[in-house]
C-alpha cells in the first residue's frame, strides 16, 4: 500500500502540470445580441467582433464572436441553390449566397501564433482551419491586447475589396501587445 501511496504522490504532479490544456475554440456564450448580417453587401459582414471578457465558462475568460455570419469564400456570381453550398453552409434563398453562422468560441491573450494551439473540441468544426494571434486595434474591446482569433473570419488588412485569409495566406505576427 505504501509503495502505491508513493508512485501517486510522485505521478501527480506530471498528470496536473504535464500537459497544459486549452479550450481555444469550444462553444461559449458572448452575452450580447449578435447584429443580423447584411446580406445585399457582396462581403457580408465578417468583420462585426464582439468580445465577453469575463466569460467564466472559459479558462482565459475570454469568448468571442467573429462575426454573425460568414461567406462561402469561392461562391460565384451565379448564385446558390441547395447543391452547390458545402456543408455547414447553407444557402439563403433572398441573398443567393452560401453562408455559415459564425458560433462563439474561447480565446485566450497571446503574444504569437504558436500560443493559438486549440483545444478538442471546436464550436465551429471544419470552418475554422487555424487559429492565429491577432491584436485588437483602436476602438475594439480590448484594445492593444493580442488574443487568439480564427483566421477564417478574419480580413486582409487593405484589401479592397475585402477579402478573408485564405488557408495559404500568412498572417503577420502581432507587435506591442499588451
Amino acid at each position: 500500500m505504501r509503495v502505491w501511496t508513493i508512485a501517486l504522490l510522485l505521478a501527480a504532479p506530471t498528470v496536473l502540470f504535464g500537459c497544459e490544456q486549452t479550450d481555444l475554440g469550444r462553444y461559449c456564450v458572448v452575452g450580447q445580441h449578435i447584429p443580423d448580417i447584411d446580406l445585399n453587401n457582396e462581403y457580408g459582414q465578417p468583420s462585426v467582433t464582439i468580445l465577453n471578457i469575463e466569460a467564466p465558462e472559459c479558462s482565459g475568460r475570454i469568448c468571442l464572436q467573429q462575426g454573425p455570419q460568414a461567406l462561402y469564400p469561392t461562391q460565384s456570381n451565379n448564385g446558390c441553390n441547395e447543391t452547390n453550398c458545402p456543408t455547414p453552409y447553407f444557402c439563403d434563398p433572398d441573398s443567393g449566397k452560401c453562408i455559415y453562422t459564425v458560433k462563439a468560441f474561447c480565446s485566450t491573450e497571446c503574444k504569437k501564433h504558436s500560443d493559438c494551439k486549440a483545444g478538442g473540441e471546436d464550436s465551429n468544426g471544419s470552418i475554422c482551419t487555424q487559429f492565429v494571434c491577432h491584436k485588437q486595434e483602436h476602438g475594439e474591446t480590448f484594445e492593444g491586447h493580442c488574443i487568439c482569433m480564427c483566421k477564417d473570419f478574419l480580413i486582409k488588412p487593405n484589401s479592397d475589396p475585402p477579402a478573408f485569409y485564405r488557408p495559404d495566406d500568412k498572417v503577420p505576427q502581432p507587435t506591442g501587445c499588451q
